[in-house]
Order: structure tokens, then sequence, then C-alpha cells
């Protein structure tokens, strides 16, 4: 038992050690209501959260004639299941290891919408393709963060933005605030029962704009896909340890793992099955 306990706490240590070198950290929960649910508990359609969208400067963006910055300030989620009439706000307040599925910072450029490559998710914590790069900025000294520039588009009459690969529906928008809504189904444990009550939940997520041009940070180097930034770990960290990362030798003493080898023929592998880390 103390085996498995052992375990269990260095997974958690190189998860810390990686998820906080990155974009998409785990943190305490929520970081604050979102413009448009301050003061509400519940609701019955998503349209009761509709406020102005500036959809003219949504089409000078997509066009590439204006960029902006937006970082992330609010996230909450409202769920309901079985037949609740109600989404009712789900309070998250001490979870921790557990990160929005959206990015923390949405920037806008070149017709385009630019966001921190994922190296971490709720459900499967920190992906080899971070772990890896991780170890190589340690090693190596390097300090670059890493952006995708991905597609977007604006459906006015529904108030659908697509871009992620995903489709939000846009709540508020203009020069200072965006806030977007995504729903997802969503399972809710209810043992006297012995069943998963089924139904779905909204992850409302707000920005505030920082800047009315593409405010990349220092050093950052963007790319076109996740493939491609994925080929870039892979040359880079190849370069740095060879064939295999030995991740006791990059973090010892702080960490040791029994098994800390990540190798770059299963980085490959993973690269050629389209694989990306996270929900972005």
């Amino acid at each position: 038992m103390k085996t498995i306990f052992k375990h269990i706490f260095l997974l958690l240590s190189i998860s810390l050690i990686t998820a906080c070198s990155n974009e998409d950290e785990p943190s305490s929960l929520p970081s604050g209501a979102t413009e448009v649910t301050k003061g509400i508990s519940s609701f019955t359609s998503l349209s009761e959260l509709y406020q102005p969208v500036h959809s003219e400067l949504l089409g000078t963006l997509l066009s590439g004639k204006e960029a902006m910055t937006f970082n992330r300030n609010g996230w909450e989620m409202y769920h309901r299941y079985d037949n609740d009439v109600k989404y009712e706000y789900f309070d998250m307040t001490g979870w921790y290891g557990f990160a929005s599925s959206m990015p923390k910072e949405i920037i806008f450029s070149e017709g385009k919408v630019w966001a921190p490559y994922s190296t971490f998710s709720s459900a499967f914590g920190p992906s080899k393709f971070g772990m890896a790069w991780d170890a190589y900025k340690k090693v190596s000294g390097v300090t670059a963060s890493l952006y995708v520039g991905h597609d977007f588009k604006y459906d006015e009459s529904n108030r659908k933005i697509t871009f992620l690969g995903r489709s939000f529906d846009m709540l508020l928008f203009n020069r200072n605030s965006m806030v977007m809504a995504e729903n997802q189904p969503s399972y809710q444990a209810c043992p006297e029962e012995n069943r998963y009550k089924e139904g779905d939940v909204f992850e409302i997520t707000s920005y505030e704009r920082t800047a009315d041009v593409a405010l990349l940070e220092p050093g950052a180097i963007g790319f076109a896909s996740n493939a491609e930034v994925m080929a870039y770990i892979i040359g880079k960290c190849r370069e740095q340890f060879g064939e295999v990362i030995n991740l006791n030798e990059v973090y010892a003493p702080n960490v040791i793992l029994d098994d800390p080898y990540i190798y770059i023929e299963d980085l490959e592998k993973l690269a050629e099955s389209g694989y990306h880390c996270g929900q972005y």
C-alpha cells in the first residue's frame, strides 16, 4: 500500500512540475464570476444571459484588419441532470487540479485565433508532449511559449463562434470584454440509486481585453497547427536528449519516478495519430 501511495505522490509531483510551468496549470477555482453571471444562481435558457455582441468588430477581426488580445478573468459552470428544468450554479470553491477547458489567453490576429499550445487537461493531467517540452526547457534554459493559430468564424444569426474545432455561444462581445459558453454532456454519481444521472453542463468563460495588438509573451513561437508544434518539440528534444528523455535525471532530486522515460519514438507515434492534449 505504501508503494502505491508513493507512486501516486510522485506522479502528482511531476504533474505539478510540468503543469505549473505552462499556460494551462490547474488552480483553485473559481477565478471569479463572469460578467454575465454575477448574482445568477440558475437559469432555464442560455438566452437569459445574452448581452450585446459587437458583430462588426468580430467581422473586422475575422478579416485580419485589427488585432486584439484577451485574457481569461472568470470561469463558472452551470449544470442540470435528469428532468431538471433549470441549470444550477456548480460551486467549485476549493477544487484543485481542475483546469478550465478554455485557454488563459486568446489573441485575434491575422484573421485567426491564437492560443497557447495545450499541455494539460483535467482528465489526464500533463501530456507527454508537455512533460517533454518542460524537460527540454529546464535543461536548455529556453523559456519560449508555444502558440497555435486557429481559423475561426462567427454566425451572427445564431450567436455562434467556432474555433479550436469547437462551437461556442457568444454571450457578450465588445472592445473590452468577451464571454462565451460551451455546452457539454455531463454525468453525476448517484450512489443511493446505484446509477449515474445524465445531464449537461454549460462552461461559461469570460475574458478582458489587455491590448489592441497581438500581445504574445516575449520569445513566443507561433505555429499553424498542433501537428507543427509536436514536430517542433520532437525535433528539439531529439537534439537535446537523443532518443530517450530520463525525467529522473532532469528533475532529481525533487522527483524520482519508477518509470521516468519518454521515448521520442512514442512521441512520433502520438503525433502521427493526430493526438493533441486537452481541449485545445
